[in-house]
């Protein structure tokens, strides 16, 4: 399912003339990090800290990802 919709962002994003699709994902995500990658997206950049904390979940980084399309 994520990956159908991202070919559709993707299909989408070429039609309108886009150029570059950015994301951020949390870095302790490694399913969606995975289907990212499979996709030809790759980190550009890390912003330190960017999710809070909880509980059950520490701070952690997000991961700035790019694809050209």
């Amino acid at each position: 399912m994520a990956r159908h919709l991202l070919s559709q962002v993707q299909t989408a994003a070429r039609a309108a003339g886009t150029q570059r699709l950015l994301l951020e994902v949390r870095a302790g995500n490694g399913r969606a990090r995975q289907v990212y990658a499979a996709a030809g997206f790759g980190e550009i950049g890390r912003r330190l800290g960017y999710y809070a904390g909880s509980a059950s979940a520490p701070i952690e980084d997000a991961l700035v990802l790019a694809l050209t399309l």
